[in-house]
């Protein structure tokens, strides 16, 4: 017995198979395809969030470097400012403080050249440990002032604790030096003379 296939079979036939392929197609292709899209935007996402927190790590980084410069050169100026009100009475005793403290003793106060600014200062004792490293040089406290290098004969006037005439010379206070490097003095400029506030050479 031979069963006719009619055209309402067919139309059947063809429906099903299209749902059927459509189904495949959506379950084998379509869905792992979003889903692997999905895990892409998540992973884009990601990385620009980690992306957004470098890029503010980097500025804040920026910003902390300038705080700290900024804070140090206050700090430098703050102390140019207070010790150069102190009177040669209180520098001593300060120097003397620290020197007692550490346990350090006077050697020199010679420098090799006037750029490094650097004194020999004071030497620490087999007792002092590391704490002479500490230790700033005389002439750095004094470094939010201008520095001047005497000549000869002039140096051996600040030697003697002579003023200078010095026409034209801004009103102010001076870090002077001698030709050799030597911090001879902390001076003050006022009225065309230098005077000597504080001498620091070796006598």
């Amino acid at each position: 017995m031979t069963t006719e296939i009619t055209a309402h079979d067919k139309l059947l036939l063809y429906v099903v198979g299209m749902l059927a392929f459509i189904f495949f197609f959506v379950q084998f292709m379509l869905t792992p395809a979003l889903e692997a899209s999905d895990e892409a935007a998540a992973s884009l996402a990601e990385a620009q969030q980690a992306q957004i927190a470098m890029q503010e790590t980097i500025a804040l980084a920026g910003t902390n470097a300038a705080a700290k410069t900024e804070s140090w050169a206050a700090l430098q100026q703050a102390n140019a400012n207070y010790y150069g009100l102190l009177s040669s009475s209180d520098l001593d005793t300060l120097v003397s403080n620290l020197e007692l403290g550490h346990d350090l003793g006077p050697v020199s106060l010679d420098i090799s050249a006037i750029d490094t600014q650097s004194l020999t200062g004071y030497a620490a004792s087999a007792q002092a440990d590391d704490t002479a490293a500490l230790l700033l040089p005389v002439d750095a406290y004094f470094s939010g002032y201008p520095d001047l290098v005497a000549d000869p004969e002039p140096e051996k006037r600040i030697r003697n604790g002579a003023a200078l005439p010095m026409p034209g010379l801004p009103d102010g206070r001076y870090r002077v030096y001698g030709q050799d490097g030597t911090f001879l003095a902390l001076s003050q400029g006022e009225n065309g003379v230098l005077t000597t506030v504080k001498s620091f050479y070796e006598v």
